[in-house]
């Protein structure tokens, strides 16, 4: 509280509040970390249009940050090296208008003979692609190995075009834009398919497809053509990535599941009434469900109905909803005394790993 009283409160200037929180407070010497835990449930984008609309936000509220007198390119006590590293964050946004043209390239060699790029395949392969292999083994050391090379850019490519709108837009009004909140809690029970941008990837991916198929016909061995072929081959998986990223598959959980390993007891009501019990290890919990592995997994059906104890919890009722060999997903049905314990377990205590 008392940092927020010494730069006067929320800035509201912008439409990232945090990003622009973390800056006006560094030259008052206080440092945002990044803590690589979870801390927070169901706050990120839950379908396309909402992760595009907010990535537009985002790259428009790093711009506006860029550019209020206080901020970290134009106001005072800011280090060369913070403000250094903020032209990075501002170079991520900028460069989206480039993913657009390479995507466009192939493109534009196959039908209208302009090349994107001028040199010898040779120079593109002395100084280009070592570059790009530094990257991408930067990239996956640095994320943990979650970053795939080619894969991981198409989470750039589906919010290039707004962007890029969003990046043209505020050249002329940066400010003065309604905050646009990211839509959360949607039902996602169901299959959902975005036409318009299926349509766009499949478009690209066909365009592609036939000037590629006309180029080998005629001479694939041709110069320039040999490099042109494997840049296509490359923009036509991002195409194909890019087009099944449009279809959202249903995803039946309501809540997101936190890695928790303890022993628990299931009891459940065989066909004839009487009680059966099996022993076994949860995997991972949420309020409404849990995921248990036991080696008597084999003999319980799904839709039976019982309880499962844990040991803060005692017994729960639930119902088998599925089963996959030793796991079971057991969905959950406590009481509103045994919901705030699960509350409280989940998210106040450290986690059961």
């Amino acid at each position: 509280r008392e940092a927020l009283d010494r730069i006067g409160g929320f800035p509201i200037g912008t439409v990232t509040e945090d990003i622009h929180l973390t800056y006006k407070l560094m030259p008052h010497g206080y440092i945002t970390r990044w803590l690589n835990e979870r801390l927070s449930v169901g706050l990120s984008a839950e379908g396309l249009p909402e992760y595009i609309s907010q990535r537009s936000r985002w790259g428009l509220g790093t711009i506006q940050v860029a550019l209020t007198a206080d901020g970290p390119l134009r106001g005072p006590g800011y280090t060369l090296r913070e403000r250094l590293h903020y032209v990075h964050g501002l170079l991520h946004w900028l460069s989206r208008p480039f993913t657009l043209m390479l995507l466009a390239g192939p493109l534009l060699y196959w039908y209208f003979n302009v090349p994107t790029l001028y040199g010898e395949p040779m120079q593109f392969l002395a100084f280009g692609v070592p570059a790009l292999l530094l990257y991408w083994a930067y990239s996956i050391w640095i994320t943990g190995a979650r970053a795939m090379p080619i894969f991981t850019e198409v989470t750039q490519i589906v919010a290039a075009m707004a962007v890029s709108a969003t990046l043209v837009s505020a050249i002329f009004k940066p400010f003065g834009r309604p905050f646009k909140v990211t839509n959360k809690g949607l039902d996602r029970s169901k299959l959902v398919v975005h036409g318009k941008f299926a349509a766009f990837y499949g478009a690209l991916f066909v365009l592609a497809a036939m000037g590629l198929g006309r180029a080998v016909a005629a001479d694939g061995t041709a110069s320039g053509v040999v490099f042109n072929i494997g840049w296509t081959v490359i923009s036509m998986i991002l195409y194909l990535a890019s087009l099944l990223v449009c279809f959202e598959l249903p995803r039946p959980r309501k809540e997101e599941r936190f890695p928790h390993r303890e022993r628990a007891r299931l009891c459940i009501y065989g066909s004839d009434g009487l009680p059966r019990e099996f022993d076994g290890v949860t995997q991972d919990m949420s309020c409404n469900g849990i995921g248990l592995i036991s080696d008597a997994a084999g003999r319980v059906e799904a839709g039976a109905t019982g309880a499962v104890w844990l040991s803060e919890l005692g017994w729960v009722t639930c119902r088998v909803a599925r089963t996959q060999g030793h796991l079971l997903g057991i969905e959950l049905f406590p009481d509103m005394a045994g919901r705030h314990r699960l509350i409280r377990m989940l998210f106040g205590e450290p986690a059961h790993k």
